[in-house]
């Protein structure tokens, strides 16, 4: 049931425009309170079929403002950091720095209510009916609402 309201929700946002209302920054569209409604993991073989598939719904807020960031769990607890974006040529990136780490993503859809995030890692491990497997490639996707 939870993969299908996932699948759901992410066909209504794919369907959205990339620049609905004229959005001309993305920092100016990232600002502001935003929940992590799914975080999915999807590990590839070297092929590029899917092998593994893990999805999560941490409904985790997350606050940007002025390139600081501010995670708030459903357990209560917090996490801070700071984010920045760029863009090149017709792609939007933002890049989260918390706890010493640099998450880099790929801004797949973004508008003042959805955002969806990409960001792919070549060889990556997983856990596997507790066994530790490697892929070629994974996909970590981030889907955002507000």
């Amino acid at each position: 049931m939870k993969y299908l309201f996932v699948v759901i929700l992410f066909i209504g946002i794919s369907s959205c425009k990339k620049d609905e209302g004229g959005v001309s920054s993305t920092d100016h569209v990232v600002e502001g309170v935003w929940t992590n409604a799914a975080k999915s993991y999807e590990f590839y073989d070297s092929a590029g079929v899917i092998i593994y598939r893990e999805i999560d719904y941490p409904e985790a807020i997350f606050t940007f403002k002025d390139h600081k960031m501010n995670v708030l769990y459903k357990d209560g607890t917090t996490e801070n950091g700071t984010y920045s974006t760029s863009m090149t040529k017709d792609k939007r990136f933002i890049s989260l720095a918390r706890n010493g780490v640099n998450q880099p993503f790929e801004i797949i859809i973004w508008n003042y209510r959805n955002m969806i995030w990409d960001m792919e890692t070549l060889k990556d491990t997983y856990m596997e009916n507790g066994i530790q497997k490697t892929s070629a490639r994974s996909v970590l996707t981030m889907q955002f609402y507000r």
